[in-house]
C-alpha cells in the first residue's frame, strides 16, 4: 500500500499549506480594510 510512500506527507502538506494560506489571506485583507478605516477617519 503506501507504507514507505511519501505520499500521505506530500498530501498532509498540502493541506496544511491551503489553511496557512487562506489564514494569512484573511489577514492581509483584515489588515487592509482596517488601514482604509484609519486612512478616512
Amino acid at each position: 500500500m503506501w507504507l514507505g510512500s511519501n505520499i500521505p506527507d506530500l498530501m498532509l502538506g498540502v493541506v496544511v499549506a491551503g489553511i496557512a494560506a487562506n489564514g494569512g489571506r484573511e489577514i492581509l485583507r483584515e489588515a487592509s480594510e482596517t488601514a482604509r478605516r484609519n486612512a478616512s477617519a
